[in-house]
């Protein structure tokens, strides 16, 4: 009987660790540009928080979208920092005009 509750509770355990990671991959997929960047992940595993945080193109754009998930997935990056750097770097009013050339101007505006 006792074989019986451990294939039970294993189901269930797997079951569990399946629908996080479903629900997390929801969240980064809905992401614009973060599909495309997902690691492979094999059924009833959680998601390899390592790859993502390796990715950093998918870690950048986790932590501008969504913060609270990137302090969970802990991959959190100072954007608050970056975005003082820049306007330091980049006062507005200073420097082209021409948007296509000043690649910061959105953070000052």
């Amino acid at each position: 009987m006792s074989l019986e509750i451990d294939i039970q509770t294993a189901y269930e355990e797997q079951e569990d660790v399946e629908t996080a990671a479903r629900e997390i991959e929801s969240l980064i997929r809905s992401i614009d540009g973060a599909a495309r960047l997902m690691p492979a992940r094999v059924y009833g595993k959680p998601i390899d928080r390592d790859a993502i945080a390796k990715s950093l193109t998918l870690r950048g754009l986790i932590a501008q979208k969504d913060r609270h998930l990137a302090a969970y997935l802990g991959i959190s990056i100072d954007t608050r920092k970056a975005e003082t750097t820049c306007c330091t770097l980049n006062p507005p009013g200073h420097g082209q005009s021409n948007q296509r050339d000043n690649k910061n101007a959105h953070c000052c505006s």
